[in-house]
């Protein structure tokens, strides 16, 4: 059913899902509006505004994956996602492959989706760069570089992490990514339910532990033991895996400004 989408309808269309799973089909409504800056759907995510196009919620009416309800005045328009489009999205997660081809494709969707992608560049780009020279032909001579890279990655999401937030006085040195990211998580506390919080902390936690790895294997010309190329892949998986949990754990208390970026 999703075929012949461009790609920004897909993830469009997977955002209002993940939105309305679970929900009855009266509480799968949303609106979408237009001020200056573009149109915007409120009501996806805690809180906050999923950028999109009017043009887009069309398509996906024609094509049956949502219902149009309302169309306003000023171009507005209402609309609820459909059960086919739920049962489709579902249908999809359960093609052949297997659980193991699942979450590697959901984790390859995020990674390099229009917003992970624009949001976080520097730090994508970083970690592209130790993927290629962990499965170089000189690996075993790059581990450290593949350390560096991470490292480097990690400066980046949490910089933008920080741009995107704005906490109050974050810490200015790049370099303290576990304080930087510890400023955000902190200006959204008092929102969270305490599930929530914890479950945030422990990402904290899990953001120190991948950052102390990144250094091992930076350093690791310095120390007795002789880096491997598990050590590489260990550091590079932890990396894309705590990037990911910390973006979709944080984007929807994301709030934009009247004149900001969405």
């Amino acid at each position: 059913m999703q075929a012949n989408l461009e790609p920004e309808q897909e993830e469009l269309l997977t955002a209002l899902v993940e939105a309305s799973r679970g929900r009855p089909r009266d509480d799968r409504t949303f609106d979408l509006w237009s001020i200056e800056q573009g149109d915007f759907i409120g009501g996806v995510g805690a809180e906050g505004a999923l950028p999109a196009l009017a043009d887009d919620i069309e398509t996906l009416d024609r094509r049956g994956l949502v219902k149009i309800t309302n169309r306003g005045k000023s171009g507005g328009l209402t609309f609820y996602v459909t059960t086919a489009a739920l049962e489709d999205e579902e249908a999809s997660k359960r093609r052949p492959g297997g659980p193991v081809e699942q979450v590697a494709q959901e984790m390859q969707s995020i990674m390099a989706g229009t917003k992970f992608r624009s949001l976080y560049a520097v730090a994508l780009e970083r970690w592209g760069e130790a993927v290629d020279r962990l499965w170089g032909v000189d690996a075993q001579r790059e581990l450290t570089t593949v350390g560096l890279k991470c490292r480097e990655a990690m400066q980046g999401f949490a910089t933008a992490l920080v741009a995107r937030h704005a906490p109050e006085e974050p810490p200015p040195n790049s370099a303290h990514t576990v304080a930087r990211v510890r400023a955000v998580l902190d200006m959204h506390r008092s929102r969270l339910s305490g599930k929530h919080a914890d479950f945030l902390d422990a990402v904290l936690a899990y953001w120190g532990t991948a950052s102390d790895l990144v250094q091992r294997q930076t350093h690791g010309a310095e120390r007795e033991e002789e880096l491997t190329w598990e050590d590489g892949w260990r550091v590079v998986f932890q990396t894309a895996v705590v990037m990911i949990e910390l973006h979709r754990a944080l984007e929807p208390f994301f709030q934009p400004s009247r004149g900001g970026d969405v």
